[in-house]
């Protein structure tokens, strides 16, 4: 039985088609086609963010279970990679994916993750961007349905590829993605990963860049302490505002500080008080969080933030989906993906996950925020003068943090940072 790769890249995309050596993109990187919306409502997209921000505290979970360092990914990127692949799923490769994602009944599923998307492509006032794409090798036989519902209602658009010169495939394709993202993700596929056995490549990524409705002032900014654990601090580049305005919530031991971009969007920080980090760790769930986000209130704060940039890549990041639940798609013999290509075609070979990379990048500064992040999903066959007495926040030691949307609440980064020099 020969071997059939599909690799499903979450990256921002470019689906191109080669012919005669001319190479055509189906749509501008930087201006992502409109996905279908029709019938999606309130509580349809309350559906598909809950299941979104369920599924991103629970992966932060099980990757900081056994990691001390920074962390950073894009739930929503994953989300959106894997939505195209569950459309492809059936039976209990379905049901698994369909758990893990906490994705709604189709009917809901697809208008409006639609409008999420619409949403995002359309937002004024920052920049934000996000798309998908199937990149399909000249040979497979894909099925019409499936590739009609990634086009329509997650903005897939399909274009064919010779993988059988992986090299001109790869940078086809990682090329798309560094336009996409503006050059922050710039080598999502690695080499080797590309063959003339790929059959299928579906793309997603995603681009924000984002200014504080209060900035920084840049002359305020000095190296501070910040306490990397109990007894050790280093050094970092602190950024300070007087009469920051936030949104705050407090308990025993934790704060959550949400500071605003322009563009409704929110840089949230749950800030451990009087506890560990890892205690707070423990403590996440999506109850948690939210119950903390309806207690919030607004005031004015001295806040103290360190300034950081760094960029975090998972290369197996099936190792902690397989952890969540996802198991019968990563199984070469218990997978069902046949909702992707022709069953005649197809009719003696079966199609699993083998591999799933992840890469985001992150950059904090006086300014605002500027975050991109890509994922592959390889798939194989088998101040005054006296000022009044305010809350000081000074956020000097390891912090969760996530950016949401403010419309619709949907965490579009997650991460953590253990120390801010790193990079």
């Amino acid at each position: 039985m020969n071997k059939t790769i599909i690799i499903i890249t979450i990256a921002i995309l470019l689906a191109s088609v080669t012919l005669a050596g001319v190479i055509f993109l189906p749509y501008n990187p930087r201006s992502p086609p409109r996905a279908n919306d029709t019938n999606s409502s309130q509580s349809g997209v309350a559906q598909v963010v809950k299941g979104n921000n369920r599924f991103a505290i629970n992966l932060y979970k099980e990757i900081s279970k056994e990691d001390t360092d920074n962390i950073l990914f894009s739930p929503y990127s994953v989300s959106s990679a894997m939505a195209i692949v569950y459309e492809g799923a059936g039976g209990k490769t379905a049901e698994e994916i369909k758990d893990v994602f906490g994705f709604p009944s189709y009917d809901i599923l697809r208008p409006n993750f639609a409008r999420v998307y619409n949403d995002f492509n359309n937002r004024k006032n920052c920049t934000l961007r996000t798309g998908n794409a199937l990149w399909i090798n000249e040979n497979f036989k894909i099925n019409k349905n499936f590739e009609s519902i990634a086009s329509e209602y997650y903005g897939g658009k399909a274009a064919t590829l010779d993988f059988s010169k992986p090299d001109h495939a790869r940078e086809i394709i990682n090329k798309f993605i560094a336009e996409q993202t503006n050059y922050k993700i710039n080598e999502l596929i690695p080499e080797g990963v590309l063959s003339g056995e790929v059959e299928l490549v579906i793309t997603n990524a995603v681009y924000f860049n984002g200014t504080w409705e209060n900035k920084f002032d840049s002359g305020e900014t000095l190296n501070r302490s910040f306490w990397i654990s109990e007894n050790k601090s280093i050094k970092v580049p602190t950024m300070h505002k007087y009469n920051m305005p936030v949104s705050l919530s407090e308990a025993s031991d934790v704060e959550l500080v949400r500071l605003k971009y322009r563009g409704n969007f929110s840089f949230v920080i749950l800030l451990p008080k009087n506890s560990s980090l890892e205690d707070v760790e423990r403590k996440l769930s999506y109850e948690w969080v939210k119950n903390l986000e309806d207690e919030e209130s607004e005031q004015n704060v001295d806040l103290f933030m360190p300034k950081f940039k760094f960029r975090r890549k998972e290369e197996y990041l099936e190792d902690e989906l397989r952890k969540l639940g996802i198991k019968k798609a990563f199984s070469p013999f218990e997978s069902n993906l046949s909702n992707m290509y022709d069953h005649e075609y197809y009719r003696k070979k079966r199609l699993y996950i083998s591999q799933v990379i992840h890469e985001a990048y992150i950059d904090v500064s006086e300014s605002g925020t500027e975050a991109a992040a890509a994922t592959a999903v390889i798939i194989k066959a088998t101040a005054s003068a006296v000022p009044p007495k305010i809350k000081v926040v000074k956020v000097d030691h390891p912090f969760i943090f996530f950016i949401q949307d403010d419309k619709t609440g949907e965490i579009l980064f997650m991460g953590r940072v253990t120390n801010p020099k790193s990079e």
